[in-house]
This record gives C-alpha cells, sequence and structure tokens, in this order.
C-alpha cells in the first residue's frame, strides 16, 4: 500500500510541477501561474499616484485662510459684542458663513477691522484729548492758589469774599430754575458756577491779572463788605439814627422796654428806633451795646 501512495505522489508531482531540463521545455504549452526566483535583486516598490502640487496646495491656503479668519473673528468678538443688539435693530446684516463663502467673509472682516481701527484711534484722541485737558486744569487750578496766596495779607477775608460771591451767584442761577429745573439741583449749580470759575482763572491768565484779587473786586461790585467794615458802617448807621431820634423823640414818650442787639436795632426804621429810643431805659441799653458808660 505505501509504494501505491508513493506512485501517486510522483505521478502528482510529475504533473503538476514538470521538470524543464532542456530547452525545448520552454515551448511547452503548459500555463505557468508563478514563478520563484532567487534573484537577489528586490522588486521594485509600487509606486501609487500623487496628486499633483497644484490640485493639494489650494486646500491647505484656504485651511490657512479660514484660522486667520477665525482668529480675526475671535478678537472683534469682545469689541462687537455690546453693539450686537443694536446691529440687529440696525438691521445689519449677519458675516457671511467663512466655510460657504470665504471671499465674502473676509470682505466682511476687513470691514469691521477697519471700522474697529478708526474706534481705536477715536478713544486714542479722546484720551490724549482729557490728559491736555487734566493738565491745562491743573496749571490753572495751581495759578489760582499761588494767586490766593499772594493776596492773603491784603485780603484777610477773602474766603469770606469768595462764598458770598458763590452764594450770590447760586441764588441768581437758582432765580432761573422756573424756565431752567436743573437749576434747581445744588450739583448743577455747582457745576456752572465751577466752569465759569476756570474761564474766569484762564481769561486772568491771559491777561496776566491776579485772579484772585479779580474775584475779591467782583465780590465787592455784588455788595460784599469786609467785617470791620461792615461794622463799622453798622455803627456809624446807629449813630446816625440815634440823632435822629433825638430830634424826632417826644419828651415821655413811650416804646418797648427790653433786651435789645445792635442786628434788631438795625434792623429798625428810623420812626420805630426815635420811638424806641425815646425810653430812658432803652438809651443806657444803646449806650451799653455801643460800648459807652452810658
Amino acid at each position: 500500500m505505501n509504494a501505491e501512495m508513493n506512485e501517486a505522489m510522483n505521478e502528482d508531482y510529475r504533473v503538476a510541477a514538470p521538470v524543464f531540463d532542456d530547452e525545448s521545455s520552454f515551448e511547452s504549452n503548459h500555463e505557468v501561474e508563478t514563478v520563484e526566483s532567487n534573484d537577489a535583486t528586490p522588486p521594485e516598490p509600487v509606486v501609487e499616484p500623487v496628486e499633483k502640487p497644484s490640485e493639494i496646495v489650494p486646500s491647505i491656503e484656504q485651511q490657512r485662510v479660514v484660522e486667520q479668519a477665525k482668529q480675526a473673528r475671535e478678537a472683534l468678538v469682545k469689541f462687537y459684542e455690546p453693539k450686537s443688539q443694536t446691529a440687529m435693530a440696525e438691521g445689519e446684516s449677519s458675516p457671511p458663513d467663512p466655510t460657504q463663502d470665504i471671499i465674502g467673509y473676509m470682505s466682511w472682516m476687513g470691514k469691521k477691522l477697519q471700522e474697529q481701527d478708526a474706534y481705536i484711534r477715536e478713544q486714542k484722541e479722546a484720551l490724549r484729548q482729557a490728559e491736555e485737558q487734566q493738565k491745562y486744569d491743573v496749571h490753572l487750578s495751581q495759578f489760582l492758589e499761588n494767586s490766593v496766596t499772594s493776596v492773603k495779607d491784603k485780603y484777610s477775608d477773602f474766603g469770606d469774599a469768595v462764598n458770598f460771591l458763590y452764594e450770590t451767584r447760586a441764588k441768581q442761577l437758582s432765580a432761573w430754575s422756573t424756565l431752567y429745573p436743573e437749576y434747581a439741583e445744588p450739583n448743577t449749580i455747582s457745576e456752572i458756577i465751577g466752569n465759569e470759575l476756570r474761564t474766569i482763572v484762564a481769561t486772568c491768565a491771559q491777561k496776566d491779572l491776579n485772579p484772585a484779587e479779580a474775584l475779591y473786586k467782583v465780590a465787592q461790585d455784588f455788595g460784599y463788605q469786609n467785617q470791620g467794615v461792615q461794622a463799622n458802617h453798622q455803627v456809624a448807621a446807629l449813630q446816625s439814627r440815634q440823632n435822629s431820634a433825638r430830634t424826632l423823640t417826644a419828651s415821655g414818650g413811650g416804646g418797648s422796654v427790653g433786651p435789645m442787639t445792635l442786628k434788631a436795632i438795625g434792623n429798625m426804621s428810623d420812626k420805630e428806633f426815635g420811638e424806641w429810643y425815646s425810653n430812658p431805659k432803652n438809651q443806657i441799653i444803646f449806650d451799653q451795646l455801643m460800648g459807652r458808660d452810658g
């Protein structure tokens, strides 16, 4: 049985794999499916077709442009976010989709960048002007402070004069509150007077004048008087009334009796003072108020 199996195997071998022992064997009609070779030369690698550069570069360039547009858009989000509602209310169109219309989107983005640049320049200019105004105000304040220092010896009551001037101007502005309701607000009045003071000081600086001196004289023009001068005027007025009362008072005349002040006497009319002074007791009071022994 082993012999039969060996014979069968030899037969299969002879049929499946014939031996090429001469040149005529190459003319055989047998079809050879595979041929193994012991040649040391490696087979050439199979090279798959590669897309041409012109076919892939646009894709990379487009991705780069889209990425730049995305970054620029993110940079503008904070700037335009507060304006989004206003833009929608005004009917402003939304930006084109960069994945659908990259050219339109870049045009839209360029316009927005120009608007942002204009806004930044605007803000820088406003900041520059604010800084200049601040420096100018500091200069004016220093100029006014120096002028006040220079007149302290001459006008020891300068503070009183300025307060009088402020109150007088505040009353004038408040009187217009019927037509201008905002003039009834103390803050509005203070702002107006502050701006007027700034203008006065600036004018004095241009004309080489002392602003403190100018303010004091304006206060005098509005009726301000030094307390010492005012007291002297009150004394003179009272003495004048005393002399008038002596001529107008009838002997034995009545009058009010009781504590009295110079201010109350100063508010009396000549007739009232005459009637009051006609009382001998009031004459003593008057002399005491005037600093006389009687």
